[in-house]
Formats: structure tokens, C-alpha cells, sequence
């Protein structure tokens, strides 16, 4: 097993994207029997989670059709013969954080023995990977079991020592994704700028530049971001005063400083996804006792307000 830890927004999940996207061993592929080959599945954990509704997303992830109310121990006897059977590899479990939350100790030793029992396989031994905030990485440092069997990689923020990642990001972003102009741009200033105003996290980073570069097409030539698309992309964000800008004002240093770090809302909140097992019985037995069943809003921040 491999944990990817890190505060919400630090670039986990972008992190392991690339990491596989980057990796032949993780790509589909047709084999002799004409069938597709997925090698790794990614999976996220639902909320909230069990240990039967777990193991249904896995199955259903895989391409295994399977009934919402399979029993527990049934549900994860398929997990261990239909992974191997799709030759899967490499399962992938994001938000994983959301398994900790099972508050019946006995349940959540069933989960963990589980996942081992993937690992442990004589047969068709798989890698498991979950990402997730802490306390995810409690699960690798205080349960035995696991730690014999897994790693850990720990996302910390980004330090003033890494600025140069961050100019690599206004390049990268700005020209290569964007095609646009950066050369008008102090590029070191307003990448110290950038980690100053997110306390090193890498997710806001990403974020405040493409904000940046909105504000240059919808506000500015569209040919060029500029230091004014950095500082209008801030105020949007945080409702400073002019005077609270960071990208504004010559003593930013002196400035309260995270404004900008920015949250996941959705590692917290209700998964309603529709491939959550529990979700639909409740919707069933809500349906035989003709009461109305209201669709959970997609979880996520509320919206910002239109630019001025």
C-alpha cells in the first residue's frame, strides 16, 4: 500500500494523475482476447462510507455490474475475484479519508484487513494507493498491519526555497496552457507573491493563476496577463481593500498572509454520487413509502459574484 497525505488543495490527486499518466504500467491496453484491459482503477471512497458500500463502488468501478443490497461479505468476496479477473493492478482510493470516519472500530478493522487482503494475495497481489488529509496518515503510523505493508508520502506546502517551481507554474500556465503573454510579468516577484498569499499551497497556486488569466480576457487586451490581472484576481477572491492587495502594494510581506488558500468543500461533504449503494436503498424505501426525494446539490464552494 502507498498513502499520498496532504492538507485539502496541496496536489495529491494532481500529483498521482501524472504520476500515472507519465507511467506505461498504468495504461489500457487490448489483450489476445480482443478485451480492454484497465490496469489501475480510481476509485473515489464514498461519504459516507461502509464497508459493503465501499466494496459495491469498487465492483461497479471495475465494470462489474452488481446489486445495490449484496451482502457484505459477498460484496467483498466479488472484489477479490472480479479485480484479478479484470487483471486490475492498482486500485486507486481518493478521499480516502472518508474510510476513517466509520465509528464502529470492528467495521473499520474489517475495511483495513480488506485492503490487505488485496495486497497480501499469493495469487494476484495488487498495489493500493489512497490520498487524502490527515487523519488518513494516522492509519499508516498507529495500525501495525498496515505500516508493515505501505509507505508514506507526506504533500507539505511549498517553501521560499521552491520559488522557482512556482515560476515554472507562471510559465507553464500562462504560455504553454493559455497561450498568452507573460513576458510583462516580474515573474520571481509574483511568484513569492503567490506563496506569500497561500501559505505554499499548491492547488490555490494553480488556481490564482488561471484566475489571473481570466481576468486578462475578460478585463484586459486578451493577449497578455499583467501584474493588474494578478491583483484584480486577488481582490475577486479575498474582497480586499486596495490597501490588503498583495499584488498590489510595495509592503506586501507585511500583509496578512493565506488569504488566498483555498478549500475542497467536497472532502467533508455527502458523496451523491449515484453509484452509492446506501443512497439508492434509502431512495427505494423512500419510493415505496411515496415520499418525495430531493437530489442533493452537487457539493462544491458557493459561487463567486460576477466581475464589477
Amino acid at each position: 500500500m502507498y498513502f499520498v497525505t496532504g492538507e485539502s488543495n496541496s496536489g495529491k490527486t494532481c500529483a498521482v494523475r501524472n504520476a500515472i499518466a507519465n507511467d506505461p504500467a498504468f495504461e489500457s491496453y487490448i489483450n489476445a482476447n480482443n478485451q480492454t484491459i484497465h490496469p489501475a482503477i480510481w476509485v473515489t471512497v464514498p461519504s459516507p462510507c461502509t464497508h459493503r458500500n465501499l466494496a459495491v463502488r469498487i465492483l461497479r468501478k471495475a465494470g462489474y455490474g452488481v446489486r445495490a443490497d449484496i451482502r457484505e461479505n459477498l460484496a467483498w468476496e466479488e472484489v477479490r475475484n472480479q479485480l484479478p479477473n479484470r487483471q486490475v493492478l492498482f486500485l486507486i482510493l481518493d478521499e480516502a479519508q472518508r474510510a476513517l470516519k466509520i465509528k464502529d472500530q470492528d467495521e473499520l478493522r474489517k475495511l483495513s484487513d480488506s485492503l490487505i487482503s488485496l495486497v497480501d494475495s499469493t495469487d494476484w497481489p495488487m498495489r493500493v494507493i489512497l490520498l487524502g488529509v490527515d487523519p488518513l496518515g494516522d492509519l499508516h503510523r498507529e495500525d501495525e498491519q498496515v505500516r508493515n505493508r505501505s509507505d508514506l508520502l507526506e504533500i507539505t506546502p511549498l517553501t521560499i526555497n521552491e520559488v522557482d517551481r512556482i515560476e515554472g507554474w507562471i510559465k507553464g500556465v500562462i504560455g504553454d496552457h493559455a497561450s498568452l503573454d507573460w513576458s510583462k510579468l516580474p515573474v520571481g516577484d509574483i511568484a513569492e507573491r503567490l506563496l506569500y498569499a497561500t501559505i505554499g499551497n499548491a492547488g490555490s497556486i494553480i488556481e490564482l493563476i488561471r484566475d489571473a488569466i481570466e481576468s486578462a480576457l475578460s478585463l484586459g487586451d486578451g493577449k497578455c496577463v499583467t501584474q493588474s490581472d494578478f491583483a484584480q484576481a486577488y481582490s475577486n477572491l479575498t474582497n480586499c481593500l486596495p490597501e490588503e492587495n498583495i499584488f498590489e502594494v510595495k509592503g506586501w510581506d507585511h500583509l496578512p498572509s493565506g488569504w488566498a488558500k483555498r478549500q475542497k468543500a467536497e472532502e467533508d461533504e455527502a458523496d451523491s454520487d449515484s453509484d452509492d449503494p446506501d443512497s439508492a436503498l434509502r431512495q427505494k424505501k423512500a419510493k415505496r413509502k411515496n415520499r418525495k426525494v430531493s437530489k442533493p446539490l452537487p457539493s462544491g464552494s458557493r459561487p463567486r459574484g460576477h466581475r464589477s
